[in-house]
């Protein structure tokens, strides 16, 4: 299959313009709040391209002729850089959902309320609509400071906290389950099967950072003076957290994320493939005709598609789903 694209720019359909001049086409998506981003170098001999304005916003789409097309999202253009010899133009842009407004400081106290409200708050306040997993919008906060903190900076912090994986995409601010390779309604994605013939080059490796085998925090009551310890995880040695929390629901997302954070990345995957653009971060793939320790399933935490002369490839990096498990965190008294 002969792989094709499609740009439109500001709503005009620029692909016929600029598809004898492509150098290449490059779409990077990140799990998390990294901007997606795009990459589009064109041949500019003779200088005859006109020179886009960044903000300009891009609508880029790959795929296969008399195949689908996938629409991989809105990017603003925030770069343009002409090179030569030889005489080239570049445009790179960012996610068009990641607003400006959302790194702007902000003073806000969010008190006896939930994690959904203040993320529907915080979404609504930038244009997006709020697309939270319904295991995190009923979450109880007593209290939370943001205090000169962006939005963006909050966000990334809660979901840290709450084991999720935040970002503005597709005109949402999205809040889902780090690794659990579903959507924001909790429905699965289909894992991608990834036979050992669409395999351009690849390579596993396993890492040694499981130091602590649990995590413990603690809380005190209202009244300061019973101090409760509670755990993430099971077994020696532990790691405790040094400073006390306000709630025993903080404590325990607190032990839980630092768990998660200490077991992330134990297996590593990258791999490139035949370009395959429905391919996203956090979904699942399947990969088979490997080896013991490599078969199996992995979680997308990013994917790199690339339109060039070599044809279409996508390059993928993905952790071991089993890495993102974590045990339930259980207390008991300090």
């Amino acid at each position: 299959m002969k792989p094709t694209f499609r740009v439109v720019a500001d709503g005009a359909d620029i692909t016929g313009k600029i598809a004898e001049r492509l150098l290449s086409l490059r779409v990077t998506d990140e799990a998390g709040i990294t901007s997606d981003q795009v990459e589009i170098a064109l041949d500019d001999r003779g200088g005859e391209i006109s020179l886009p304005p960044t903000g300009a916003e891009l609508s880029v789409s790959l795929g296969y002729e008399n195949g689908i097309i996938y629409n991989l999202g809105k990017y603003s253009v925030d770069e343009v850089e002409i090179s030569g010899p030889p005489w080239s133009m570049t445009l790179r842009g960012k996610a068009a959902d990641m607003k400006a407004s959302l790194k702007s400081w902000r003073k806000e106290d969010y008190h006896k309320t939930t994690l959904g409200k203040i993320l529907t708050t915080i979404a609504q306040r930038h244009g997006l609509k709020p697309a939270i997993a319904s295991e995190f919008s009923g979450i109880a906060v007593d209290h939370l400071d943001q205090t000169y903190e962006s939005d963006l900076h909050i966000i990334t912090r809660l979901a840290e906290q709450y084991g999720a994986v935040a970002k503005p995409a597709g005109g949402s601010l999205l809040f889902v389950k780090r690794g659990a390779g579903s959507d924001a309604d909790g429905k699965p994605l289909p894992p991608v099967a990834i036979p050992g013939h669409q395999i351009i080059d690849w390579r596993a490796a396993i890492h040694d950072r499981q130091f602590y085998s649990r995590v413990g925090a603690h809380y005190k009551d209202k009244r300061g003076a019973k101090v409760t310890y509670v755990y993430s995880g099971d077994g020696e040695p532990v790691m405790y957290l040094r400073h006390p929390f306000k709630s025993q629901q903080d404590a325990v997302s607190a032990a839980e994320a630092k768990l998660r954070q200490l077991r992330r990345g134990r297996t590593s995957l990258s791999l490139s493939i035949v370009g395959n653009p429905m391919i996203c971060a956090e979904m699942p793939i399947i990969v088979s005709g490997f080896r013991d320790g490599v078969d199996g399933e992995w979680i997308v935490t990013r994917a790199e598609h690339t339109l060039d002369g070599s044809g279409l490839t996508t390059r993928l990096e993905a952790q071991r789903r089993d890495d993102f498990a974590i045990d339930q965190a259980g207390s008991d008294n300090g």
